[in-house]
C-alpha cells in the first residue's frame, strides 16, 4: 500500500475554555476532528476532551469540570446520531454552537495531511 493512499485530509478545531472574554486567558480543553471522505469510508468526526482539569482551576478555580466533561459526551452523543454527511454542512456548527457554554470557544478550522487520522483515535 503506497504511502499517498494512507493520506487522507483532516480538519480541526481546538476548543478553548476562556473563563473571562475581557482577559481572554484561556486553556485548550478539547480538539473535533473532522476527516475528509473518501471512496470507501465515509466522513467521521471525532470529539476529545482533556481529563486533566488542572490547568482550568489553576486559570479559573471556580470552574465547573463536571459540566465540561458532560459536554463531551454531549456532543459525541450528538456528532454520532445520525452521521454528519456532506448534505449537511452546517450541521456540526448548530451543534456545537448549541452544545458549548460561553465560557468555551472554538477556533477556526485548520486543514492538517496526517498519514491516517484513524490511528489517533484509537481508545
Amino acid at each position: 500500500m503506497n504511502s499517498e493512499r494512507q493520506r487522507r485530509e483532516c480538519e480541526f478545531q481546538l476548543l478553548r475554555y476562556v473563563p473571562d472574554a475581557v482577559r481572554n486567558e484561556y486553556v485548550h480543553i478539547g480538539v473535533i476532528l473532522r476527516e475528509a471522505e473518501s471512496e470507501d469510508q465515509p466522513a467521521r468526526t471525532e470529539v476529545r476532551f482533556t481529563h486533566d482539569w488542572r490547568r482550568v482551576k489553576c486559570l479559573d478555580p471556580d470552574a465547573d469540570t463536571a459540566l465540561l466533561e458532560s459536554m463531551e459526551s454531549e456532543l459525541r452523543q450528538r456528532l454520532a446520531d445520525p452521521p454528519l454527511d456532506r448534505e449537511a454542512p452546517g450541521r456540526l456548527m448548530r451543534i456545537l454552537e448549541e452544545s458549548l457554554s460561553l465560557n468555551v470557544q472554538m477556533t477556526s478550522p485548520r486543514r492538517t495531511w496526517p498519514r491516517a487520522c484513524r490511528q489517533g483515535w484509537k481508545s
